[in-house]
């Protein structure tokens, strides 16, 4: 795979032969040449399911659980954050902090449970519905930083997913060295499980140079990294 990233033209392909060129926008230098590593979306496909009303107290204690396992992971996350270098450590701190404390937002957590007892439906189909409302709400916002967090709102609430319906997260511990990450998102969290010593790049389609936090420079000045963004 060739990636020009001095290209200003978004979401072109061109294939000739074996050969398939991406055209994207660079957002940290460098050049790297190894194995694609594709991640697919990870969003959980979620479910509505009606209750019983002898469910609905279940539902809720499912809901904290998988909102405590999450502070759990967060913390872990932030201890590897650690390892970085400069100011990406303390900028990828920040950010999962962040997400800890949406995790414990009074109002993630009532309007969760308002809609498991109200509506009577399933903590999966509840945190899905409530998270897109909170997204929304930023996504809504002029101010481009606060506009931003309907991202990591989002980011939030698939985390929260993930450990109520036991979803396998893909990480990048196992990859062969100077492996190239191609995926549609790559998350600040997700930089924290990447070895410096085994990945070469990355790329994706989603953001973009302003969107980009220096963390995302993973562990090294020279690591190159794309943006392949939609039209």
């Amino acid at each position: 795979m060739k990636t020009d990233r001095d290209s200003d033209t978004d979401n072109r392909t061109e294939a000739t032969g074996e050969e398939r060129v991406l055209r994207g926008l660079g957002v940290a230098g460098g050049v790297a040449i190894g194995r694609i590593f594709f991640r697919e979306p990870s969003d959980v496909p979620v479910s509505e399911r009606k209750l019983a009303p002898e469910e609905v107290a279940d539902e809720l204690a499912r809901f904290e659980t998988s909102v405590e396992k999450a502070r759990r992971q967060l913390r872990k996350l932030r201890q590897r954050a650690t390892s970085f270098h400069g100011s990406s450590a303390e900028e990828l701190g920040y950010l999962l902090e962040a997400h800890d404390q949406m995790l414990q937002s009074g109002h993630l957590h009532s309007g969760v449970a308002q809609r498991i007892e109200q509506e009577q439906i399933n903590a999966e189909a509840a945190v899905a519905s409530e998270i897109d409302a909170i997204a929304e709400t930023f996504n809504a916002m002029e101010d481009p930083y606060l506009r931003s967090r309907g991202s990591e709102v989002h980011h939030v609430g698939q985390r929260i997913l993930r450990n109520l319906t036991d979803r396998y997260f893909q990480s990048f511990e196992s990859l062969p060295r100077n492996s190239i990450i191609v995926a549609e998102e790559i998350t600040p969290a997700d930089t924290a499980l990447m070895d410096p010593a085994r990945i070469g790049g990355f790329a994706a389609v989603l953001g973009g140079a302003e969107d980009i936090p220096r963390s995302w420079h993973v562990h090294s000045a020279c690591r190159p990294c794309w943006v392949f963004r939609d039209s």
